[in-house]
């Protein structure tokens, strides 16, 4: 199983990010490629396409720039069984506008092992345990009896505080983090941005060390036995369409 997770930022640099995964597809071929805050690009969906892929999304907030939508792209022989969504409000910064960030769960056959992939946007401004609590209650009734693996992936919008919370409680659900070691490392003990992050004006501003939760993706999965897999994982630190970094997972039974 070969997953990438990629916050697009509203897809603003579209000619920049097409270029990006046309690359991504080209080096990983992955099975399943989601992307957060994706507003629709018709040369994206049909770059995907071309490439064997069947899409699904889900809108779940519209922005100034455009519509914010949860993306899966899976390759065709995989066959789509099942759908859930769900809508999380958050508060914005203008008292007359309320966010909304949102949840896919997509159940899939693959003609071996049943996979349960999870893709979402969380709330940036929530208290980090309400959505992490919400996150646990909507994985145990949607995913914990399905006989299947289950991938849980995207924008969690979590900080230093917050990771440890979110790694107990996933724990506690089954799951243990396919993240990269260098994601845990820069978030819990936190170097220059230049150290990690490719130079550029928006990092090079912000020197909150909050920032980076914010900006990584994370991802999680429900195998019994890590052991008994062979894992490749890492950031993917030259992707520049947009502030946030996309995370590349790779899973093969030994």
């Amino acid at each position: 199983m070969k997953l990438i997770s990629y916050n697009v930022r509203y897809s603003y640099n579209g000619d920049q990010l097409f270029n990006e995964l046309k690359r991504f597809i080209a080096k990983f071929n992955p099975d399943y490629f989601c992307l957060q805050e994706y507003a629709y690009k018709k040369n994206i969906e049909k770059l995907f396409e071309e490439n064997e892929y069947t899409i699904v999304t889900f809108a779940y907030d519209k922005h100034k720039i455009g519509e914010q939508n949860l993306f899966i792209a899976y390759k065709k022989h995989i066959k789509e069984k099942r759908f859930w969504t769900f809508l999380l409000p958050a508060s914005a910064g203008s008292k007359d506008q309320i966010e909304y960030r949102g949840i896919m769960i997509t159940y899939f056959e693959t003609g071996d092992t049943d996979q349960i992939i999870v893709n979402l946007h969380l709330p940036v401004r929530e208290k980090y345990k309400e959505k992490i609590d919400f996150l646990a209650k909507t994985l145990r009734t949607y995913t914990i009896n399905e006989n299947a693996e289950v991938y849980v992936c995207g924008d969690f919008n979590i900080t230093q505080r917050a990771y440890n919370y979110l790694e107990s409680t996933m724990q506690a659900l089954g799951f243990q983090t396919l993240s990269p070691k260098e994601t845990t490392s820069v978030l819990l003990k936190p170097e220059p941005f230049e150290s990690f992050y490719p130079l550029r004006k928006y990092l090079q501003k912000s020197k909150k060390i909050r920032e980076f939760g914010f900006r990584l993706d994370w991802i999680f999965a429900n195998l019994e036995d890590l052991d008994k897999y062979k894992l490749t994982s890492k950031v993917l630190k030259d992707a520049t369409a947009s502030n946030h970094f996309p995370v590349y997972v790779e899973v093969d039974r030994e």
